[in-house]
């Protein structure tokens, strides 16, 4: 191997890892929270360094959420899944979540609770998390989009209570690692799920940060559970997405935090789709028929259901992230 090529590789593998420890040193010795006093420099980061001290490790734990257990999970260099708190992965139904501990971060390092998003495909796990987002997101119109008949009844109440499951599970996290520096991710389900554990814990843990992905809105669903972020809270919110992300942009009056959206061009299914939106289980329900909808055709369906595709599914923003390109954020109060 050649000395340009050792170059290269250490700059590609190692320099990102030791810049992240050196920003978590610089910001304990400052006396502030690591994952805070990166938050509070994100609009100053190029695309390269969004990505690799930011946006990286945080998109591959949400996808590992939805790996587990049924396939092998991705190794993310300088973090391990936890040995004190286990993964949660329910076959019947029920959050899905892992924490991940900072590799050699000590009792002062960072941890990472990830929530996984909506499994697609025509499995009980599945049929769930559809039920359960029924359940979460309130936001206008929605109660004209029921899930399929039938779908839910099959689960009992503690099942599709989603929001306590992750609290629980957050607590636990925060119970084996007191002194650690938290903070919570996940991508659509787990990114609006985030959001909601952050505010449900503020009152005992303050502003715990969220750096998130693809978020359904949850402007909403916070107030119908009296749940509130205040000012300097929701500058903590972090929401990472495709600028014409389906799911964000049919609750755009719902998003809050700072939204930092990686600029794409806007195709043709968007398009059509943003005109005459279908409801949300027409679009992540993937793995079944789309669901007919009264006064929706079937062609704007499989318009929306291609949007999704290509805007909001986690592979595709795991693709738009490792271009290194940078995003535009844009704060949301």
């Amino acid at each position: 191997m050649t000395i340009t090529r050792v170059k290269l590789s250490f700059t590609k593998v190692w320099l990102p890892i030791l810049l992240l420890v050196y920003l978590h040193r610089v910001g304990a010795s400052q006396g502030e929270n690591a994952w805070e006093w990166i938050i509070s420099r994100l609009t100053e980061l190029d695309g390269p360094a969004f990505r690799d001290q930011v946006a990286s490790s945080l998109v591959q734990m949400s996808a590992n959420a939805y790996r587990y257990p049924d396939t092998a999970t991705v190794d993310i260099p300088s973090w391990v899944l936890s040995s004190k708190v286990m993964p949660i992965a329910p076959a019947g139904g029920g959050v899905h979540a892992q924490v991940y501990e900072e590799e050699n971060g000590g009792a002062d390092g960072r941890i990472v609770v990830a929530f996984r998003g909506t499994q697609i495909g025509k499995t009980i796990d599945c049929d769930a998390d559809l039920c359960a987002d029924a359940r979460l997101w309130e936001t206008p119109g929605r109660e004209k989009c029921p899930p399929p008949a039938g779908m839910c009844e099959k689960f009992d109440d503690a099942t599709l209570d989603y929001l306590s499951q992750a609290v629980q599970y957050t607590q636990k996290a925060l119970d084996a690692y007191p002194s650690t520096s938290l903070l919570l991710t996940g991508h659509s389900l787990g990114a609006g799920l985030a959001v909601l554990v952050s505010a449900s814990l503020s009152a005992k843990h303050g502003a715990i940060p969220v750096i998130a992905f693809s978020a359904v809105g949850t402007r909403t669903a916070l107030q119908v559970r009296n749940l509130t972020l205040d000012a300097e809270h929701r500058k903590k919110i972090i929401i990472i997405a495709n600028q014409w992300d389906e799911v964000m942009r049919t609750s755009w009056d719902d998003q809050l935090g700072l939204l930092c959206l990686y600029k794409t061009t806007l195709n043709s299914y968007c398009e059509k789709c943003f005109e005459s939106p279908t409801c949300a289980f027409d679009a992540v329900s993937t793995g079944r028929s789309m669901v007919e909808v009264e006064g929706v055709s079937s062609a704007n369906n499989s318009n929306c259901k291609r949007c999704f595709l290509t805007t909001h599914y986690l592979a595709k923003v795991m693709d738009i992230i490792q271009k290194g390109t940078q995003p535009t954020c844009e704060f949301i109060a």
